[in-house]
């Protein structure tokens, strides 16, 4: 029964851990696609 528990534990703070690195993930590539299109803007106006 401890067993079951640690091993249903376990798979929760994984995926907690692969919930944030998606959320990293797409957090980072708003920035980017945001900085491309700031950047493309910059190009045309200036």
């Amino acid at each position: 029964m401890n067993y079951l528990l640690s091993k249903i534990f376990d798979s929760l703070i994984l995926k907690k851990r692969l919930a944030g690195v998606i959320n990293l993930i797409l957090l980072l590539y708003n920035d980017i696609t945001q900085n491309k299109l700031f950047d493309t803007i910059i190009i045309k106006y200036f």
